[in-house]
């Protein structure tokens, strides 16, 4: 399994552990890189979005062995969100462990 197919994977842990398993969840968020989490029809309100980041944070910190913050200035001031899908927020986790193991 290479890096990106791993921090999907922590993406869709977290999906399953944080979103989907909420009793009052009524439509489980669906597992694909073309989910949309953030800025359109995704189902996601801002706190299910705040667990889904520090999720996904404390996995990748604990897989990876590497501090990382998602939810960064950088990250809020992009113009394309990173927390779009969950294909561009791998993307920019990706991005993130990289200037990581670069310092």
């Amino acid at each position: 399994m290479n890096k990106k197919e791993k921090v999907v994977e922590i993406i869709y842990n977290i999906i399953d552990e944080e979103i989907n398993s909420l009793p009052s969840r009524k439509n489980p968020l669906i597992k694909s890189e073309d989910t949309v989490l953030f800025g359109g029809p995704s189902g996601l309100d801002s706190l299910d979005l705040v667990n889904l980041i520090i999720g996904v944070e404390e996995q990748v910190g604990d897989v990876f062995h590497c501090e990382i913050a998602i939810a960064d200035e950088s990250a809020m001031s992009e113009e394309n969100s990173p927390y779009r899908t969950v294909n561009t927020l791998a993307g920019y986790i990706l991005n993130l462990l990289e200037n990581a193991s670069d310092a």
